[in-house]
């Protein structure tokens, strides 16, 4: 092998490890929420994601009770305001989080 195609394939492979692999979108945080029943004292209520970019979900309902599923339900007191929380995070690994208050 000669010098010059040796100092060739050097610049090449420093070329490519030096290449940035093109950055995931950035994550944004969103949801909607539906009654689905109620009784006397509790409402169950699913929540419905609607963020992009995401493929973890953190949700804190407020009520000591968190999911990590996509769309997820839970229980709730009624005649109460709750403050219910999304976190996500996109594919590297940047998050992003949505808070409401919701009234039951």
């Amino acid at each position: 092998m000669s010098i010059r195609f040796t100092f060739i394939i050097g610049i090449l492979i420093t070329i490519l490890a030096c290449k940035k692999e093109k950055e995931a979108p950035l994550p944004i945080a969103d949801f909607f929420v539906e009654v689905l029943n109620c009784t006397n004292d509790t409402c169950t209520v699913k929540f419905y994601d609607n963020s992009k970019n995401a493929i973890t979900w953190i949700w804190n309902f407020g009520n000591g009770k968190t999911s990590f599923k996509e769309n997820a339900t839970t229980k709730f007191q009624i005649n109460k305001k709750h403050t219910i929380q999304l976190k996500i995070k996109n594919i590297d690994g940047i998050d992003a989080m949505k808070i409401k208050d919701v009234n039951i």
